[in-house]
Formats: C-alpha cells, structure tokens, sequence
C-alpha cells in the first residue's frame, strides 16, 4: 500500500553564491518522505564536488545541487535540484611594490621595486603578477611626490579563479633635479693691460644634459684672470652663472665653468673710438713723463695726437719730459 501523500523535499544550507576559496560546507535537506537514504550529486563536479553531504568549491563557475531520497516505507524515490549556483572569483590585492627615486628626466615614468606579495592567494595555487607601469603624477623635480600603479594583472593557471580588486596602492618616491655643466665657453686673448678683466665668447655655449631645449637658459655671470701678469693658460676664474627659463627649477648646475685659460701677451690692442690716457710713476712717486718716453704702435696701427683726417700719423710718438700729474693724449 502506498503511505501519506508525499512531504515536499526541499535541500537546505545551500546559498546561491559562493567565492572561490570558501571553506567547504554540509547540505542537508528538509521534508521528504519515509525514511529512505538522501545523497546528493554535483551536476558540474570540476566546479563543486560533493562527498556524502559536504560540498567542495573547486574553481570559479556554477553548478546545480540534486538530492535524491530513496524510497522506503512504501514512498517512491523523491528528487529534487537546486537553483544554479555561482562562484565568484577571489578577490586580491598585491603590496610590497616601492618606486625608485630618479633623476629629472622629462617623463613621468618610474621604475617599479619590492617584491609583489599576492593578498588572499591560495597557498597552493599558481598565481603570480603580470607588471603594468609605474608614473610620477608630474614629470617636475620634487621630493616625496606620488607614484601611482596602472596595467597590474594576475596571471598563472589559476588565475581565472581570482580577481584583482585594485591596483597596488600609490608610493612615494623623489625625482632630483638634473645636473648640467656650460660647455664651449671661450675666453679672448687679450693685451696687457694691468688688469684682471677679460672678455668671454658665448657663440656655442651649450648645456650639457638639458633635455628640455629653449626651455632652459643661461644667466651669464662674470670672468676674470687669476693673473694680471703677461703669460700663456692662464686660469679663468667664472662666477654668477646660473640658470633661467621655465624649466630651471628641474635642474641643477653642477658648477660654475672651469678648466678655461687663455693668454695675456705683452703689446697694446687699442678699441675703436675709446680714447685711452697713460701715467708712468717714477720713483718719488710723482707722476710725469720723462724725456726718452716713445710709444710704438703695433704693426698695422699708426698713432698721432689728434684724431683729423689731415692729422700727423706715425709709428712712434716721442714726449719731452712733463710736470707732475701730466696726461697725454693720443689716437691710434
């Protein structure tokens, strides 16, 4: 004879979603009728294996749980299945990255250091980081400025089973301003002249390392001879030099110019329209000039004591000897 109308079978502690790396859990069911045996079965196992009553999440996917009641007690077997049901991937996140500090070099790419370390990875799994790129948020010199991380992924085998739920967070690292050195300074020869000043040639000045072109400049200072003695390579002394323009905050200059020398030669070099005035001491300190004082021009000059077309032009002046505080005059 056939018993009671049969009691609904209904499975239980089953949720609808599940993550990739959940333990595992026990179902069981309720209702059903007599006193048969229930076991279950997993209709996707690669996903969810079952073992008697305990459900084993095994990769991400879906699967559908059906539990069977055998028949007993004069009921028929019963069955009943689930509604799908989904595991989700992992979610992870990756630390242990650094950014190096760098020298200005017009980019806002940073190269990456450290060690990932994979958050919420499985021990057991193969699941490693694929690199994406590192950037300083601007290119400009600067300390304790923000790298941010873009482009990170997982990869690995079992990298369909987890999912990267941000990218590293953001660093901090410094970028150094850029040295750069003057290079092509020249300095003239110039003639005696009992001084130390001298005159610069900056026609091919160049800033060694500037990435940034007109952008950046000079500010030109001074120059000057160690000596005012007649010689050959006679050190140049550079100061005031330094750097302008809209990228100079970027840089640095590595030191003023040195290794310059040029010549002090004995003669006289005289520049157009300047009108020049000799004293010579003599040993009482009084300042005159004697009888047998001459001035020679240099070969290719003549000199003369006025400065007219009709004027006397000559290669030497001769002057008889002058009172004290006497001033002469003359053209070349």
């Amino acid at each position: 004879t056939i018993g009671s109308p049969l009691s609904p079978l209904t499975i239980t502690d089953l949720d609808s979603s599940y993550t990739y790396g959940d333990p595992s859990f026990e179902l069981s069911v309720q209702g059903g009728s007599g006193s048969g045996a229930v076991s279950f079965t997993s209709s996707n196992p690669d996903v969810a294996q079952v073992n008697g009553n305990t459900v084993t999440i095994l990769k991400v996917g879906s699967f559908k749980i059906k539990a069977t009641k055998a028949a007993g007690d004069n009921y028929p077997e019963q069955v009943t299945e689930s509604g799908l049901v989904t595991v989700n991937p992992k979610p992870v996140t990756i630390t242990g990255l650094s950014a190096d500090n760098k020298v200005y070099d017009a980019t806002t790419q940073a190269t990456i250091s450290g060690i990932p370390f994979i958050n919420g990875k499985l021990n057991s799994d193969d699941l490693t980081v694929a690199y994406g790129q590192a950037n300083f948020t601007d290119k400009n010199a600067g300390n304790s400025k923000t790298v941010i991380f873009s482009g990170f992924s997982l990869s690995g085998s079992d990298a369909a089973n987890y999912i990267l739920s941000s990218q590293p967070e953001s660093v901090l690292a410094d970028i150094t301003k850029r040295p750069v050195i003057l290079a092509d300074i020249y300095v003239e020869n110039k003639a005696y002249d009992g001084l130390n000043t001298c005159r610069m040639n900056l026609e091919n000045l160049q800033l060694v390392n500037n990435l940034d072109g007109q952008d950046l400049s000079v500010s030109v200072g001074k120059a000057v001879f160690s000596s005012v003695e007649v010689g050959n390579d006679i050190p140049v002394i550079f100061t005031g030099f330094d750097l302008s323009g809209p990228a100079s905050s970027n840089y640095i200059l590595e030191s003023q110019p040195t290794g310059i020398t040029a010549n002090i030669y004995e003669g006289f070099l005289p520049e157009k329209n300047v009108q020049y005035s000799l004293n010579v001491p003599d040993g009482d300190n009084s300042w005159y000039v004697s009888d047998d004082f001459t001035i020679t021009a240099n070969s290719g000059y003549l000199l003369s004591l006025e400065n007219k077309d009709d004027s006397s032009w000559s290669s030497v002046l001769s002057f008889p000897e002058q009172g004290d505080n006497c001033e002469i005059i003359f053209y070349v």
